[in-house]
């Protein structure tokens, strides 16, 4: 590789391409070829910090409206089912027994 430039390895690497990797390491591609000063698991290490970094506040979010939810499995008598409906102002019962 041309210095500086990223090989195809370091490529499939930014892109979590894990087939494209393991394809091109069978096919004899250097793990330790540096380009930029970063190696192609430098630069997996990167983006899987920087996936993370992007979907913690969706996955915080997820875990927040999940703890809130209403689950059928408890029954409808939790406090954490009641107070969920109270703060939706009871439409999911009162929207039910309308529609009836």
């Amino acid at each position: 590789a041309l210095p500086n430039l990223f090989t195809p390895l370091h490529y499939a690497a930014l892109l979590g391409n894990a087939g494209a990797t393991e394809a091109l390491l069978e096919a004899g591609g250097n793990p330790n070829a540096v380009a930029s000063g970063c190696g192609p698991m430098d630069i997996a290490r990167l983006r899987m910090k920087a996936t993370e970094r992007a979907i913690a506040p969706f996955r915080e979010a997820v875990e927040h409206f999940a703890r809130q939810a209403p689950n059928p499995e408890r029954g409808a008598s939790s406090a954490e089912d009641a107070r969920f409906e109270k703060e939706r102002g009871g439409r999911n019962r009162a929207g039910a027994a309308g529609a009836a």
